[in-house]
């Protein structure tokens, strides 16, 4: 290893990414970019606030873990621990790949796998749905399997809108679209800005009745 890799290693992020990694078997990017930097910002943002500050601290900033001790009132050996679990919770593949691939390409990826996957068993699915949803009179927004059955990374959200939907288990367009009032109105962390959002991408795949038309401002 050259001089210059060392110093590269040393220096942030890529010393928190090594740090992240581990003993793992996942390949850092030689060259990041501000794709990348946005991936590696949403999976931090995934953290308790202590975690990702420790991080943080630790790798950006430079600080010992004694100083970090001192301005959380705790000992060395907790900051450390700390920062263990938080780079643990980085890990796994799934966190991971935002950083290797960056948030649109990773959603990129997603979106086509999802595709694949979606489109082969959204007819099954929507066929087996309308028969329940035809016998108890309930109607539902006009949305072509295809469409329906599209991840839910082909919508181009933010990243804050994004999560908001992975948490209230959406996979697919179909899943967003039968949400209801009810359950749109308390998703976790869904403001009105992101669910304006939301109901835009919605509103441009010409999808027309759905619970999300009264979050369009």
């Amino acid at each position: 290893m050259d001089t210059e890799q060392r110093e590269k290693q040393n220096m942030y992020p890529y010393n928190l990414l090594i740090a992240i990694r581990g003993m793992a078997d996942r390949e850092i990017p030689e060259v990041l970019t501000e794709d990348h930097l946005a991936g590696l910002e949403y999976v931090l943002s995934t953290l308790e606030y202590r975690e990702k500050e420790i991080l943080l601290q630790r790798y950006r900033d430079g600080f010992m873990r004694t100083e970090i001790a001192e301005v959380y009132g705790i000992m060395p050996e907790r900051v450390r621990q700390i920062e263990n679990k938080a780079c643990r919770k980085l890990q796994p593949l799934a966190k991971w790949n935002y950083i290797a691939y960056g948030v649109a390409g990773y959603m990129k990826r997603i979106a086509t796998s999802e595709y694949n996957r979606g489109y082969s068993v959204g007819y099954s699915e929507g066929y087996s749905d309308g028969k329940v949803d035809g016998a108890a009179g309930i109607t539902k927004p006009y949305a072509s399997d295809e469409v329906l059955s599209r991840p839910i990374e082909s919508l181009n959200l933010s990243t804050r809108a994004h999560s908001c939907l992975r948490m209230a288990q959406c996979k697919r367009i179909g899943d967003v679209v039968r949400l209801t009032d009810e359950r749109i109105s308390t998703m976790r962390q869904l403001g009105k800005m992101s669910a304006n959002e939301i109901a835009q991408a919605i509103r441009a795949l010409d999808i027309q009745q759905s619970a999300w038309d009264k979050y369009l401002l």
